[in-house]
């Protein structure tokens, strides 16, 4: 596999600026509007064991070259997870963040797609599954915003399993992986293939999984927050990096929530800048 490549990444947005909201005074249709939402909507936070707080915008850790297992439909599926049965790893489902083990790299051996530009092997890291957590509207809705159509339905995907064993867990000699530390920030995202659409909870739809390295996720913009900022009132009316991170460290880092998700038209036009997924793994270190 060829290595990644050492300049920057660079997402969309840089972290925080004000130019993620919309902006229905240029004149913009409301199908720009509802765009420049979505792009909002399901870019991401990573507050990181070392103090930082991460961005990481959606065409970024979705861009096809991180990519390690896609169901997109029944003709267009690459599996790493996956096994022969069609079955997901039990200690990967259900948590919203969750680690991976050295297990289930073992059992996903020489299954990389060509495709992947990162770094192989894989290492062990954590898991953040943004299919289990949605960004339904929380509060009241505002009289001034316009309400957009939805995309319609996502389309469920056929594929069956060819196991009579519904579930695919880790055998009881590699049990001892799950409470061991994880040494490195490595992150494997899961994410809707449609996140726009509407889904029932009786089918599978197309999703894929990505795959950051620490190496990369160092090189991401970050924010560093600084000891004095708790000695300041929070100026909810900001856009400013300094502001979305004081609002991140004090509401997810001091109380230990470790995910969640606001829907930006619950924030607008108060810091919209933190409207969207947010995963904690400072939670996911033991003392």
């Amino acid at each position: 596999m060829s290595q990644a490549q050492n300049n920057k990444p660079s997402s969309r947005n840089d972290i925080f600026r004000t130019s993620n909201a919309p902006k229905v005074a240029q004149g913009l249709t409301e199908e720009q509007i509802a765009e420049q939402w979505r792009q909002v909507a399901h870019n991401m936070f990573v507050l990181r064991q070392n103090g930082e707080i991460v961005y990481l915008d959606v065409d970024f850790y979705t861009e096809g070259s991180r990519l390690i297992e896609w169901v997109h439909s029944e003709q267009d599926i690459h599996k790493f997870f996956l096994n022969e049965d069609n079955l997901f790893p039990l200690n990967l489902m259900g948590p919203a963040v969750t680690k991976v083990i050295p297990w289930n790299l073992a059992e996903a051996k020489d299954k990389l797609p060509t495709t992947f530009a990162g770094q192989a092997p894989l290492k062990p890291g954590y898991m953040i599954d943004l299919r289990v957590i949605q960004l339904n509207r929380l509060n009241a809705n505002d009289p001034n915003f316009a309400r957009l159509l939805n995309s319609g339905l996502d389309i469920p995907i056929q594929l069956e399993s060819n196991s009579f064993d519904p579930i695919y867990p880790v055998p009881h000699e590699f049990e001892h992986q799950l409470s061991a530390p994880i040494e490195e920030e490595n992150l494997y995202i899961v994410s809707f293939k449609n996140p726009e659409r509407i889904r029932g909870i009786d089918d599978l739809y197309g999703y894929q999984i990505s795959y950051i390295s620490k190496e990369e996720l160092d090189k991401v913009d970050n924010y560093v927050p600084n000891e004095d900022d708790k000695n300041e009132a929070l100026k909810l009316d900001e856009l400013k990096k300094e502001q979305t991170g004081q609002y991140l460290e004090r509401y997810y880092g001091d109380t230990n929530a470790q995910i969640g998700a606001i829907n930006p038209r619950d924030m607008a036009p108060h810091l919209l800048g933190a409207a969207c997924y947010i995963a904690n793994l400072r939670t996911m270190k033991k003392d």
